[in-house]
């Protein structure tokens, strides 16, 4: 079950990123979403840097926005689900 959901969430993160259909190919009114969440940060930036059809400026401020808003949330959620350590003996 483990090795299912490992699956379904790394071709849910290829979808999203532009690494299976880039962003630039996508309709204009999906393209527009896509490209600002933070999965576009992983597979569509580094490519369209490469191709050069993207400011740098933009997309690392971008990445730093998307940085400081889960940055928090992620170490809430890992807080959270941490067990509290229990230890018997001596």
């Amino acid at each position: 079950m483990n090795w299912l959901i490992s699956r379904i969430r790394a071709a849910i993160v290829a979808l999203l990123s532009g690494t299976i259909i880039p962003i630039r190919l996508l309709p204009s009114g999906i393209r527009e979403v896509m490209k600002y969440q933070p999965f576009a940060c992983l597979g569509g930036a580094p490519l369209s840097l490469f191709v050069g059809t993207a400011d740098p400026c933009g997309i690392l401020w971008l990445q730093a926005t998307w940085n400081i808003i889960l940055w928090p949330v992620t170490l809430f959620v890992f807080k959270k689900s941490q067990e509290g350590m229990v230890s018997y003996g001596g």
